[in-house]
């Protein structure tokens, strides 16, 4: 995860031109950038400190960063879809050249034609987001003792969880980091672009 707040930093180096032309798209793209940053750090102290429950809150929170940049392309034209939500404007107003309003769930099924994992990586981290049934299997424990008994832990520490589903979580924000970069690089070609075709 490391190498990769690198490859964020690299990125924007390498793609911001000194003296260049500056457009609303550059602010949310460095927020962008700024917010993958800011999140890789949250979520390598919280899988330091066992912490599943944050961790993958703020995965979910990273993927949300891919697909409200997603947005940009099904919406259609970057620049208005920049404005748009530098001004403050929900992305779920706006809809997709093809009349669909840009929803998580429109985002979600579109994205992943080309990424299939996002579909399962979103609706596992989704559960983590709303308070749910997952967070009380975080806290219960029922001991196979006889007579069977249930404890409840509380605290920072997610000690019910494994140490594969920690692996695993950090595979899946890797991913979507990796994935965030992708679509940052993306949008970089194509600033300026109001033809509608991508590159």
């Amino acid at each position: 995860i490391d190498r990769l707040e690198d490859e964020v930093r690299d990125l924007f180096s390498r793609r911001t031109v000194a003296g260049g032309p500056i457009y609303t798209a550059h602010f949310l793209l460095w927020a962008a950038g700024h917010r993958t940053i800011s999140q890789s750090r949250g979520f390598k102290s919280m899988i330091a400190g066992r912490n599943y429950t944050c961790s993958s809150a703020i995965a979910r929170m990273q993927l949300d960063t891919v697909l409200r940049l997603w947005a940009g392309f099904m919406h259609g034209n970057l620049a208005t879809f920049a404005e748009h939500v530098h001004a403050g404007g929900s992305v779920r107003k706006l809809k997709s050249t093809g009349g669909l309003p840009l929803t998580d769930r429109t985002l979600v099924d579109d994205l992943a034609k080309q990424y299939p994992w996002v579909a399962r990586v979103y609706a596992a981290t989704s559960g983590s987001i709303h308070l749910s049934e997952r967070h009380i299997n975080l806290v219960l424990h029922v001991d196979d003792e006889d007579p069977p008994g249930v404890s409840v832990r509380m605290g920072p520490e997610d000690e019910l969880v494994s140490s594969a589903i920690f692996l695993e979580n950090c595979d899946a924000f890797a991913a979507i980091t990796r994935l965030v970069i992708d679509i940052i690089d993306r949008w970089f070609v194509n600033l300026g672009n109001t033809s509608g075709r991508w590159l």
